[in-house]
């Protein structure tokens, strides 16, 4: 095992307060109360995560972006189609929504909540993370990367509006070099906490 419970939990720790600012920042987007509960968190190979991700998903929206920096790599957020419906349903408050405007709204959410999430562990690391801009596919995990040396940080979330739940996953995608640099980083502040 790459991480002990203890260990996990502290990145899953380190991620909620990410998870707390993204859903304050998407509240004043909604005018409405937001809540995003972190569920889970398990560190997969990537065929592991390709084969977890087909048997969950028959029909998704994938937002995808890549980050830079001592730690680099690609976040993908994975929204359920029927969590993509019951979004933009509340949203627009009708059934027929435009292709380009359900692009528009699901790129916003997944830019704030990456921008959160890679943030809170770039402040536990003590590193600078950097974004491109995110882009959209439907029904598509084609840019995941086909080698199995990388790994891949599963954030099983959901997204509360009210009475709609909406599942989605976030996953980070380390290639070994980037995963090993983020494992030392992490480790050593791991350490460094334990002997305050």
């Amino acid at each position: 095992m790459i991480f002990n419970k203890k260990e996990l939990d502290l990145i899953k720790e380190a991620l909620n307060s990410g998870i707390g600012r993204a859903a304050l920042a998407l509240s004043e987007i909604f005018n409405d109360s937001v809540e995003i509960n972190l569920i889970e968190i398990t560190l997969k190979k990537l065929s592991e995560a390709e084969k977890w991700l087909k048997d969950k998903y028959s029909k998704t929206t994938v937002v995808y972006q890549d980050f830079f920096g001592r730690v680099e790599g690609k976040t993908y957020i994975i929204f359920s189609h029927n969590s993509v419906k019951l979004l933009l349903n509340y949203l627009s408050k009708k059934d027929d929504i435009e292709r380009d405007f359900t692009n528009d709204v699901l790129l916003e959410i997944s830019n704030i909540i990456t921008n959160n999430l890679m943030g809170a562990i770039g402040n536990f690391l003590s590193e600078r993370i950097e974004y491109s801009l995110p882009e959209i596919s439907v029904n598509k995990f084609s840019e995941l990367n086909k080698k199995d040396d990388y790994y891949v940080l599963i954030v099983n979330s959901e997204l509360t509006l009210k009475t709609k739940d909406m599942k989605m996953d976030f996953l980070i995608i380390f290639s070994i070099k980037s995963f090993d640099v983020f494992k030392d980083l992490f480790l050593k502040v791991v350490e460094k906490n334990e002997n305050r």
